[in-house]
């Protein structure tokens, strides 16, 4: 063996060596950086005209179990379903209130309830009255407010499912691009790991949104579909598509979600659309997301609030009738077809309440 072949055969350990460091000088840097995934590196014999000529550096590759990454997108969806239930809830918890709190609807029907008592006992005392006015207005207006709030929330949650919908589609554009470069690197026979490490982020973030599988593709490319099978990505980029409501009230028809294909020129959407979230009022909607933070606001609008509402119709509906009922009582028998008195009234003297 000739001098150069040994001194080629050192240089290139040397070279390995120090590829080795600067990649463990790496992992060490990154291991607090969230999506940052452990390199190794493959090596290989190098052979220059059939001869063996020391070592180099196959590949510079990440240490990641695909199952673990598939398994944790799929609880990732799930903690994006219940974290925004969980917004919406303590939203909820702070109009409804709690047991015992003095600023809900049953503590405004337990004073008006007083109010009526105390007048019962004396009849006469103009205070009382005022009094028994005075909560009335407060329960009535209390259910009003609840009411309102209830259907604020629904509004808010559906503007949040739109928003959620512009994450996926701009994340579906940065993983197309991502896909696109780890091809062209890999072709050039390039480390794809960093390129891969965006990927996954940008993927998680998707899953978080709304329950996706994934699939490899020819050259490092990742296809995208919805858990039902409707392709978001593959090759080409698709777009959901949602038009939130601006006026939101217990008899709303809400839009549709669907997945369109897109002119690659011109960038619209063309076609009819894969409808994935029916278009109706909350008891009719119907969805094939399972999982994400979409199916936890649908779950939330269409579900939670608007029973929350039906609800609050339901109690006020039953403070009506049962007051008016007991008001009923004390009207005479048959009723009379005149009622008079003594006051004088003047024609130009104001009418009091």
């Amino acid at each position: 063996m000739s001098l150069s072949v040994t001194l080629a055969n050192a240089l290139s350990g040397m070279t390995v060596s120090q590829a080795g460091l600067a990649t463990v000088s790496q992992n060490v840097a990154n291991a607090n950086t969230a999506g940052y995934s452990r390199q190794t590196i493959e090596l290989r014999q190098r052979v220059v005209a059939g001869i063996l000529n020391g070592v180099e550096v196959a590949t510079i590759t990440r240490a990641v179990d695909d199952f673990l990454v598939r398994e944790m997108r799929t609880q990732i969806s799930s903690l994006g379903a219940a974290a925004a239930a969980d917004a919406f809830f303590t939203e909820i918890q702070a109009r409804f209130g709690t047991p015992g709190n003095n600023n809900t609807n049953s503590a405004d029907l337990a004073d008006f309830a007083a109010a009526l008592e105390a007048l019962a006992a004396n009849p006469e005392d103009q205070a009382l009255r005022f009094e028994v006015v005075a909560a009335g207005v407060r329960l009535a207006q209390g259910i009003s407010d609840l009411a309102t709030s209830v259907q604020t929330l629904r509004a808010e949650a559906d503007k949040e499912i739109a928003a959620a919908i512009d994450t996926i589609n701009s994340q579906l554009v940065i993983i197309k691009d991502l896909n696109d470069r780890i091809t062209r690197a890999q072709l050039r026979g390039e480390s794809t790991a960093a390129f891969d490490d965006q990927r996954d982020i940008a993927i998680a973030t998707v899953a978080a949104n709304i329950d996706i599988t994934t699939y490899p593709r020819d050259h490092g490319q990742l296809a995208i579909l919805t858990a039902d099978g409707r392709t978001l990505l593959d090759h080409d980029v698709r777009e959901v598509y949602y038009s939130p409501t601006s006026v939101v009230d217990a008899s709303t028809v809400f839009s549709a979600i669907s997945i369109y294909s897109v002119d690659a020129l011109t960038g619209e959407r063309v076609g009819t659309g894969e409808v994935i979230v029916t278009s109706g009022t909350s008891s009719t909607v119907v969805s094939k997301i399972n999982s994400g933070r979409i199916e936890g606001l649908l779950d939330i609008r269409d579900g939670t609030l608007n029973d929350l509402g039906a609800q609050v119709e339901a109690f006020a509906a039953t403070v009506r009738d049962r007051f008016n009922a007991i008001n009923n009582t004390g009207v005479s028998f048959p009723a009379p077809n005149a009622l008079t008195g003594t006051r004088t009234v003047d024609p130009g003297d104001a009418f009091s309440g």
